[in-house]
């Protein structure tokens, strides 16, 4: 539970009180989710933006695309630092397929991004860049298989910062996944 967000939860309670709609997302959220997994359970991130983009594009129309995508963009912002430039795209492609076929898991993400700039020399995270691997399934894995999956990510010559082999779900809410977190330097890759 080392992931739980307790200022993110308060907000969402917030938010939900005062009427905002978080519950309602999150609802939608868990079914778009159970439709996935479904319909695929390896399917592409591609896949899913060409479903969303003809949600929008069929259902709330043209008016609304800049306004989402900013939404989308300040949501993904909550989580983590967005990779605006894509400077890793295809690592980060890379990575997932590589630990999905290796360890023959359905759906992987990996994301990649650089730190903000302008560390001084004494800063650790000076010329390093981050990361993060999840693994949407739903159950936690064997230890040894977990580990073996850690011992791969810093074979990858990733420092692993953090790693879960949780999953949890709070019906109506959220769910967690395991996930490692680590950090590399930006020339190794």
């Amino acid at each position: 539970m080392s992931d739980f967000n307790v200022t993110r939860w308060f907000k969402d309670q917030y938010l939900t009180e005062a009427g905002e709609g978080t519950t309602k997302s999150n609802e939608l959220a868990k079914l778009i989710n159970d439709s996935i997994i479904s319909i695929d359970d390896s399917m592409s991130y591609t896949d899913f933006a060409q479903a969303v983009a003809k949600v929008i594009i069929d259902e709330y129309g043209q008016h609304l695309f800049t306004p989402f995508l900013n939404h989308i963009k300040n949501e993904f912002s909550k989580e983590e630092p967005i990779n605006e430039y894509g400077e890793y795209k295809s690592e980060e492609e890379d990575l997932a397929k590589e630990i999905s076929n290796k360890f023959n898991i359905g759906r992987v993400y990996a994301s990649l991004g650089k730190y903000s700039g302008g560390r001084s020399d004494s800063d650790p995270l000076k010329d390093k860049s981050y990361g993060k691997i999840q693994f949407m399934v739903r159950s936690e894995f064997e230890d040894s298989t977990w580990n073996k999956i850690v011992d791969f990510v810093k074979s990858k010559g990733f420092e692993v910062t953090q790693d879960s082999n949780y999953y949890d779900i709070e019906p109506g809410e959220r769910e967690w996944f395991p996930s490692i977190n680590f950090n590399f330097n930006q020339s190794n890759l």
